[in-house]
């Protein structure tokens, strides 16, 4: 009974199984939701879906992420100004949970 604790609690064989290995594979699984989502969000083209957006953001929600997401919306495709207020929308709603998003989108805009 003491050893199944032990392995439970992270200590095997005299070591510590520091969980690095699993640290890393969920950082890699939730780098790619967070790039998956990115390369989703130019098909936002309606209020219900850029709400969505926003939701479905809250679950990704991390330092790296808010900023991976700032640097998207202020890349806007030229070709693609329609999204502009979708975003404008999208930044809206998060600001008041996230307010880093909206200043560092407008920092990056304005270095534009």
């Amino acid at each position: 009974a003491a050893r199944a604790a032990d392995e439970e609690a992270g200590w095997v064989d005299g070591d510590w199984d520091d969980g690095e290995e699993a640290e890393s594979d969920q950082n890699a699984i939730d780098r790619a939701k967070m790039e998956e989502f990115i390369a989703r969000l130019h098909q936002c083209q309606s209020r219900d879906l850029i709400d969505q957006a926003a939701q479905d953001f809250c679950y990704l929600n991390n330092k790296a992420n808010r900023m991976m997401l700032a640097r998207a919306l202020a890349r806007v495709d030229r070709r693609q100004l329609g999204l502009i207020p979708y975003y404008a929308r999208m930044i809206a709603i998060l600001a008041p949970a996230m307010p880093d998003i909206s200043e560092f989108v407008c920092d990056l805009l304005i270095r534009q």
